[in-house]
């Protein structure tokens, strides 16, 4: 009797792939680890993401929506990043990247309403 097509395996397989980054980072992040705790095979996992970056591109895709999606009924700029910050468990480098981001459209909208431009911070 032929095999029936797994219809979840693409969502193990970036669970997995976040798994292995969460815990080691990129360098953690290869296709033979990513098949093995995905409980797939490399091949099975080259049919659908064509190389590393593709992996990663879809984990991006995903991080975006699951952002969006958490903070989405924020109500203001701070609440969504209260919620971006504390929603998930996220990589130290990721939560500072959300940090700053987070402060610069404070900033932004502090000097808006002030009347007056961001200033420029030095590199």
């Amino acid at each position: 009797m032929p095999r029936q097509p797994d219809s979840h395996l693409e969502e193990r397989i970036i669970n997995a792939a976040y798994k292995l980054w969460v815990n080691g980072g990129e360098h953690a992040l290869t296709m033979r680890a990513v098949a093995k705790e995905a409980g797939t095979t490399t091949p099975t996992l080259y049919e659908r993401f064509k190389d590393k970056s593709d992996l990663l591109a879809a984990l991006r895709v995903r991080a975006q929506r699951k952002l969006f999606d958490a903070i989405q009924p924020a109500r203001s700029i701070t609440e969504a990043c209260r919620i971006a910050l504390v929603e998930e468990e996220l990589p130290s480098q990721t939560a500072s990247v959300i940090k700053q981001a987070c402060v610069a459209a404070t900033d932004s909208l502090v000097a808006s309403a002030r009347g007056r431009r961001t200033p420029k911070k030095p590199h």
